[in-house]
């Protein structure tokens, strides 16, 4: 199954860096980069548009990173409890 690994070698493949990828989709690079590490604090919509263009079904990948554990805890969390 594809997760954050897999989103890293296609976005090799393509010859493309972080920064251009987040060019191309109108998001920030920072984005782009927490998608490709996995990390948990990451909005639906950016994993799906990080694994569209570069070919994957987001469902996939964010079940691939649930199953496998291939996620990196947040340092700090971007939610903010009310």
């Amino acid at each position: 199954m594809p997760g954050p690994a897999q989103l890293r070698a296609a976005l090799e493949e393509r010859g493309l860096s972080p920064f251009e990828l987040a060019q191309i989709l109108g998001i920030q690079c920072r984005t782009v980069r927490d998608v490709l590490r996995g990390a948990q604090d990451v909005r639906l919509r950016d994993i799906a548009l990080v694994a569209q263009a570069l070919g994957f079904s987001a469902g996939l990948i964010i079940e691939a990173t649930v199953v496998t554990g291939d996620v990196k805890k947040p340092k700090r969390s971007r939610v903010k409890w009310r």
